[in-house]
């Protein structure tokens, strides 16, 4: 037997992390993307529209989807209406987004899946959502949104 003595301390670590920062509690800046996401789940958390409204142009249309197909477009006071009424009359449970993926060099799609309870009839739903924007003058703009009952 031979006795070697340790060199150095070692520290074993079983997942590799990646650290942008020496402090883990610095608060870095979000990305427009991970905004973008922070500002449709608070919208639905928390109940404000606000947070759906700043991305929504005014004097522009949202096409509305149902089932993955396009079933219609309307003015985007009307949308925001809509969603108005929508946020106040169920109590979102959880909002996850699962993927976004890029269309052309100016949009985003994303995707998800919301769960709910209908305050009105005490139902808890599923559904899977989908949101596409598109920038515009450095701001992301929503233009597209819809529903299915199946993952988009």
């Amino acid at each position: 037997v031979v006795y070697l003595p340790p060199r150095s301390h070692t520290v074993l670590v079983e997942v590799p992390l990646q650290m942008e920062s020496s402090y883990y509690l610095e608060r870095r800046t979000p990305d427009e993307r991970q905004q973008l996401l922070s500002d449709l789940r608070a919208a639905w958390m928390l109940r404000d529209p606000s947070f759906i409204e700043r991305h929504v142009r005014p004097n522009s249309y949202i096409a509305i989807y149902l089932d993955g197909q396009y079933a219609y477009s309307l003015p985007a006071e009307d949308y925001l209406a809509m969603t108005h009424d929508a946020i106040r009359a169920v109590k979102t449970e959880q909002i996850r987004f699962d993927r976004i993926t890029k269309r052309g060099e100016t949009q985003i799609v994303v995707r998800g899946e919301h769960q709910y309870l209908d305050e009105a009839t005490g139902v808890r739903r599923v559904v899977y959502i989908q949101y596409t924007f598109e920038r515009v003058d450095g701001r992301w703009y929503l233009i597209e949104a819809g529903s299915s009952a199946k993952r988009l």
